[in-house]
């Protein structure tokens, strides 16, 4: 009985914290929603819409890693209600701001207490996870996904019912969430007795492993990112109706968001090196005939397609903080941040090059950088179809092996 109110409380805090993600993360996709908005009231260019898109994306990002850096070397952790609470408040304000300047600040707020709550909040997530750190993980970036994806829709909603200056009201859900979390003692600031073992970085000869599934992620997310960013242009050109396209976005989406919980729960049983194989395998052959299919083929390679590219999200973040277990929130930071953005970084490059070659060849030449990731794939360490070792295990193996 005892283990079962454990277990029960492990998941009512896994849930809290994945509802956490998930009303932090919408806000970082009010921007792109409120955009054609603020370009209508404040009368700005094209130039200063691309420059606030960069501005949020950097800070959102590339941050990540630092603070997970300091995050982990730190005696006194604050709060993690602090960033969503910034978070909520400096975004939800930029519709209700008297000029387009003072967005730069909002957006520079809220993209770096969003880049200090992921690395913070995924090294937490382990401690709730009850011995099923993938499925737990999982749980937790699917949440992000679907926040990301109906953050949009709600920002929408209220400016369509209340008006572009009554955004500040998309915080309040966010600020009661984390008022109901603090209530049950889950905000308290962590003070360590003692420094951490590890203020820098132990690698212990994991280096190799760690830019591996490092560069993995950076392969995976420059196709991901291509394919999201362009879908809807695809679809435009082989004449998909309008209204179906923002289905067809939300379809990939959501079942992305499915692909990361099963691929989670199956790292658990059968490792991650095996779902991240299994997930980079699936990705040519369905985004291939994505770009070639119509009617209902293309309604199930989209909803494929969504699965597998998403599938093996979170079992990255997992063994990046298994290989560096003292420094989990800059693992995550280095994985959910820098490698994830890299990435995203390439896709301008892709706009350019699909102007003159065409959408089509270009996206499926894309695919071919799934093959040096297989390869890095092949390279981590752990055995195909077995369970990861914990690290604590994985450490006393090789101490043993080491005598």
């Amino acid at each position: 009985m005892n283990q079962e109110l454990k277990q029960e409380r492990a998941a009512g805090s896994l849930t809290l914290f994945a509802l956490l993600h998930g009303v932090n993360d919408q806000y970082t996709a009010f921007l792109a929603a409120l955009m054609p908005l603020l370009l209508e009231r404040f009368g700005f260019g094209l130039a200063i819409a691309g420059l606030l898109a960069a501005v949020q994306s950097t800070a959102t990002s590339f941050a990540q890693p630092v603070f997970g850096w300091f995050l982990d070397k730190a005696r006194r952790q604050p709060s993690i209600l602090m960033w969503p609470v910034i978070t909520s408040t400096s975004l939800s304000l930029v519709g209700s701001v008297p000029s387009y300047r003072w967005i730069f600040p909002l957006l520079v707020a809220g993209g770096l207490s969003t880049a200090a709550f992921h690395p913070h909040a995924t090294s937490s997530v382990p401690s709730v996870a009850g011995g099923r750190a993938g499925l737990a993980m999982a749980v937790f970036v699917s949440a992000g996904t679907i926040g990301y994806a109906l953050g949009p829709v709600f920002v929408l909603w209220i400016v369509g019912t209340f008006g572009l200056g009554f955004t500040w009201l998309t915080a309040l859900p966010t600020l009661a969430v984390c008022l109901y979390m603090d209530k049950r003692g889950m905000g308290k600031p962590v003070v360590r007795t003692a420094p951490r073992a590890s203020a820098g970085l132990r690698l212990n000869g994991r280096l190799g492993a760690l830019v591996a599934l490092w560069l993995i992620v950076v392969l995976r997310s420059t196709v991901g990112t291509a394919f999201m960013a362009f879908l809807g242009v695809h679809l435009r050109e082989i004449g998909f109706p309008v209204m179906h396209m923002g289905v067809a976005l939300m379809t990939f989406t959501a079942t992305g968001a499915v692909g990361s919980m099963i691929g989670g729960h199956l790292a658990d049983r059968r490792g991650g090196k095996t779902v991240i194989l299994c997930g980079l395998l699936l990705i040519p052959p369905l985004f291939f005939w994505l770009l070639r299919a119509n009617g209902a083929a293309l309604w199930f390679l989209l909803a494929g397609a969504g699965f597998a590219i998403s599938s093996f999200n979170p079992v990255t973040v997992v063994m990046a903080q298994n290989l560096i277990p003292e420094n989990r929130g800059t693992a995550a930071g280095l994985i959910m941040g820098l490698g994830w953005s890299v990435g995203g970084l390439l896709v301008g490059l892709v706009g350019s090059v699909a102007e003159r070659a065409g959408l089509v060849p270009v996206l499926s030449s894309l695919l071919w950088l799934i093959v040096p990731a297989l390869a890095l794939a092949l390279a981590l360490p752990g055995r195909i179809g077995a369970p990861d070792l914990a690290p604590a295990r994985e450490r006393a193996t090789e101490a043993a092996g080491a005598d």
